[in-house]
């Protein structure tokens, strides 16, 4: 498949798709309807918002807005930015980090508010919540509906959804 269009991204993002396009070939059988509803990148900055039940959904929106065409920048808990490796991917493709229930919790939107004015397309994945009874509405002229029809679910968020660990 080829990308709507092609923005210029550096190594790092460059590395997550060289990590990621493996993975979702040997796991999923991706067939995109309406990647042309996502705003080319000359149009100005987007908000792509989406409800998951696995970390695995994650991965596949990342997917998603890459073969739209745009870099994402996804919205992600500050605590993974500590993890050796990952961090340093993580800063490296410019995610924003997340600081909940701190002094720099407003860091965080200022970020995403400074990508957007960059034309960015900012990706916020919610919460854990599992909502099963949505009303599926068509999407408008500017929406895209994305439909997964199977992911795995993440051990450690069945762990947090049952109550096994705290939430953060």
């Amino acid at each position: 498949m080829t990308r709507q269009h092609q923005p210029k991204a550096g190594f790092w993002v460059r590395l997550c798709v060289v990590l990621n396009y493996p993975v979702d070939a040997l796991l999923f059988r991706i067939r995109w309807r309406h990647l042309d509803r996502v705003p080319p990148p000359g149009s100005g900055g987007v908000i792509i918002a989406m409800n998951h039940v696995s970390n695995v959904d994650t991965v596949l929106m990342a997917r998603f807005v890459w073969d739209a065409g745009r870099i994402p920048r996804f919205l992600v808990k500050a605590r993974l930015f500590e993890f050796p490796g990952v961090g340093r991917i993580m800063r490296g493709a410019e995610q924003i980090p997340v600081y909940r229930g701190t002094i720099d919790a407003a860091q965080s939107l200022r970020a995403a508010a400074a990508a957007l004015e960059n034309g960015e397309a900012v990706v916020w994945t919610g919460s854990l919540d599992i909502t099963d009874d949505l009303e599926v509405v068509e999407p408008g002229p500017d929406e895209v509906l994305v439909r997964i029809v199977s992911a795995g679910v993440c051990h450690s968020d069945v762990s947090l959804l049952d109550g096994t660990i705290p939430w953060p």
